[in-house]
């Protein structure tokens, strides 16, 4: 009896080992696929409405965007300029290098393997930027599909030079004027195509807040939203032709009549440089930059204290300061971030 007992104990005992050892190996399993996990980051451009047409898309101050040819192109070597270059790609780097500075500036406390694990890729996207609501549509359902092909070729890249990695893609996209309807739009393409993508951020700056599309900011395709606006901005608003509006708008409104709510993931923040309220094109283009010996930007005002830098490379620490509560806020998630010249710190001239 003794030497049964003795006997059951023992197997109990070799039970409990192999049950341990079998955790101990899916447990090292499941940090190794940790450890194969890798974020990569998309932060996708796109410019607003080409007047007085589309041919003139890197003619007189359009050149002083962030802007390439038609459809998502990814900018490589955004440190590095050649003299042979266009005015309009080294506006595009520009731009696009002190902007990831300022992201990099607030991101110095992350720890390094997150850093390791991370990818960045930054892109344009070009559209014909006509002033119509239908353009701007079929341009959008172009980006949704070029969105969700460049998806599979980064996850197709990865694979081949590592098996098991494990590819999260983050999308931000940052527009401006009816670029952010265009980036709006891709709601309807989610609708129709059904490919399950996620906008982790949408940065609306100057975009005119229309009917067509404002419904668009409840869509589940958006995860963060973010309306920048300034109160000067007479561009944003003088829209009547691409809508059936009467005039667009800087911010969403509540609209209880049409059903119409604002959910708490918009954040609308009216900016303003030093006391000063910049213009439609103060958002978006680069002033003079006599390093590169471009012709001065007639749009761009050199009285003010970013110059020449336009909103948008700010728009990393405009956020921060959002997301960690630095700026009042009022009851509907309005703000009011000023910009001054100790923004200018971590980039680059």
């Amino acid at each position: 009896m003794i030497n049964m007992k003795n006997t059951y104990n023992k197997i109990k005992l070799s039970v409990l080992f192999l049950i341990i050892s079998v955790c101990k190996v899916f447990a090292t399993d499941s940090q190794n696929n940790l450890c194969k996990t890798k974020d990569y980051n998309m932060t996708i451009f796109i410019h607003g409405t080409i007047l007085p047409a589309s041919s003139t898309r890197f003619k007189g101050h359009h050149q002083y965007q962030p802007i390439n040819s038609l459809g998502l192109i990814k900018i490589d070597d955004i440190e590095k300029e050649n003299e042979k270059e266009p005015i309009y790609l080294k506006t595009t780097k520009k731009i696009i290098n002190n902007y990831n500075l300022i992201k990099k500036d607030i991101e110095k406390n992350i720890e390094q393997d997150k850093k390791d694990n991370s990818e960045q890729a930054f892109y344009t996207f070009g559209w014909d930027g006509n002033l119509s609501k239908k353009s701007r549509l079929n341009w959008s359902k172009k980006l949704y599909e070029q969105i969700v092909d460049e998806i599979e070729k980064i996850k197709k890249d990865f694979s081949d030079k590592e098996k098991e990695i494990d590819i999260k893609t983050n999308i931000t996209i940052i527009a401006h004027s009816h670029g952010g309807n265009v980036a709006l739009n891709l709601a309807l393409a989610e609708k129709e195509f059904c490919k399950n993508i996620q906008i982790k951020k949408l940065i609306l700056l100057g975009t005119p807040v229309q009917s067509e599309t404002r419904n668009f900011i409840n869509s589940d395709i958006f995860v963060k939203i973010y309306n920048i606006y300034s109160s000067a901005d007479l561009m944003q608003v003088i829209d009547m032709v691409s809508t059936k509006d009467s005039i667009s708008h800087r911010k969403f409104k509540i609209d209880s009549k049409n059903n119409f709510t604002i959910p708490d993931k918009l954040k609308q923040i009216e900016v303003m440089i030093d006391n000063k309220k910049p213009s439609h094109g103060e958002l978006w283009l680069l002033g003079e930059n006599k390093l590169n010996k471009l012709i001065k930007n007639f749009v761009y005002r050199e009285s003010l204290s970013i110059y020449p830098f336009p909103v948008v490379v700010f728009v990393p620490k405009i956020i921060d300061s959002i997301e960690k509560d630095l700026v009042t806020k009022n009851l509907q998630n309005n703000y009011i971030v000023k910009l001054d010249k100790t923004y200018l710190d971590p980039i680059k001239i």
